[in-house]
């Protein structure tokens, strides 16, 4: 590993953080305007930086600032748990399932399902939904989206006859499980629609259908049990197509930090929580040991030790792994929400990411240099695969611009089986006996 990641400055529980920050509480910070007095004050190396980026950076910290003061609170954060204000909107006449792009490299077959505005109550602030956008006070959620999806599904069986075994992902650009969208019955209703849909390929393909509805998730153990408009829970409406259904995780490393995950991610649910959702899934035979383990912080590395939990009491398989990717303007809250409490990972994050040397990704999205995420990507691999994971993903963009082993054609991206019956049985029986079934 680099100098740089052999001094990580991270935490191994909230026990160390506590005792560490004492007198440190992260609603009594606001941000701070990043000029170049304010990177030189932290040791950021700014030889070669272009006086544009520079310029681009403060423009961006007084932008947040207005934007955050704007909400009720103290800038920068809402207050963790705050919901923010949600608004029904009709769906646009020219709404349509896209293809998932984020870059040009990502696989044809995999379809959006995308039941707002990009967005959504857990609020990261290093969101790629929201990177390009001013800071979030409301949630839009299309009106009636469930039906509009099943009318949707209806018109691919017509028009994709030939196309076997589509992947149905929900949802890149917001929350699927939010407590807004349960709460509300929509993601109930979404699930139905989905069930009536594989009914009706199995009608018409007289037998199984080979769609796959995959669903990334911060949702916690909560979002199970919540009702919707049939009186069906999360939980049994899974349960009715298991074989059509898989679930991932979504976790990064910070979120073991009890402070700097309710400022990063103020809507979402710790990380216990998360880790149950999956463990109550998996006993009721539900394929749901994927972890979308991202983004990856550079100066934030776990070791085998963090690894062994995630295999050992929560059953993870297969990890999907990315480094942060983020427009250079939301860096300027991200970075100040870091160095509240690690100041020296802030000054190591701004000397990655302030020379754009990292290849770019839609919405203008960098991430750090190529050699470096390559060092880190397979850092992160081989300290799972010690501890028993197995099967890993990342993104064929960064697999291509960083030199990293080439990925299967035909894999499923970030999903954890290709579903053919004999991958369901041989993953229902791994599950039986994975430590997270216990």
């Amino acid at each position: 590993m680099s100098q740089l990641l052999e001094r990580n400055v991270y935490c191994q529980n909230e026990t160390d953080y506590e005792e560490l920050n004492a007198e440190k509480h992260p609603w009594k910070e606001s941000l701070k305007v990043v000029n170049k007095d304010y990177l030189i004050k932290r040791g950021v190396n700014l030889d070669n930086i272009d006086s544009d980026v520079l310029r681009i950076v403060e423009d961006a910290s007084l932008k947040a600032i207005q934007d955050f003061s704007q909400l009720g609170g103290r800038p920068p954060l809402l207050r963790y748990g705050h919901r923010l204000q949600t608004v029904m909107a009709p769906i646009p006449s020219n709404l349509k399932i896209e293809k998932h792009c984020n870059c040009d490299e990502c696989p044809t077959y995999i379809k959006e399902v995308i039941p707002s505005q990009p967005g959504c109550q857990i609020n990261c602030q290093y969101c790629l939904s929201v990177a390009n956008t001013a800071i979030q006070t409301k949630v839009r959620i299309y009106e009636n989206y469930a039906e509009w999806f099943r009318k949707q599904l209806s018109i691919n069986r017509v028009q994709n006859k030939d196309e076997f075994g589509k992947l149905y992902y929900w949802s890149p650009k917001t929350e699927a499980l939010s407590p807004e969208m349960v709460e509300l019955g929509i993601a109930q209703e979404i699930l139905c629609a989905f069930e009536d849909h594989v009914i009706e390929e199995q009608k018409r393909l007289g037998g199984r259908c080979p769609d796959t509805l995959l669903v990334i998730t911060k949702a916690g153990k909560q979002e199970l049990s919540t009702k919707g408009p049939d009186g069906k829970t999360i939980l049994e409406l899974m349960r009715r197509i298991p074989d059509n259904i898989q679930v991932c995780g979504s976790v990064n490393y910070l979120n073991y930090n009890k402070q700097l995950r309710e400022a990063l991610e103020p809507g979402a649910r710790p990380a216990e929580d998360r880790f149950e959702f999956l463990r109550i899934l998996q006993k009721n035979n539900i394929q749901a040991s994927g972890l979308l383990f991202q983004p990856i912080f550079a100066p934030f590395i776990p070791d085998e030790s963090y690894f062994r939990m995630l295999t050992e009491t929560v059953g993870i398989q297969k990890m999907h792994i990315d480094i942060l990717t983020s427009n250079i303007r939301s860096l300027a809250v991200v970075m100040q929400i870091v160095g509240w409490y690690y100041p020296e990972a802030e000054k190591q994050m701004w000397d990655l990411y302030l020379p754009q040397e990292g290849p770019e990704k839609g919405g203008n999205r960098r991430s750090i240099a190529e050699k470096m995420q390559k060092e880190i990507i397979e850092g992160t691999i081989n300290s799972a695969r010690k501890v028993g994971v197995q099967n890993f993903t990342y993104c064929r963009f960064t697999q291509k611009a960083v030199g990293l082993p080439p990925r299967p054609e035909k894999e499923e991206c970030m999903s954890y089986i290709t579903p053919t019956p004999e991958n369901i049985r041989k993953s229902r029986q791994n599950q039986l006996f994975s430590p997270g079934k216990d």
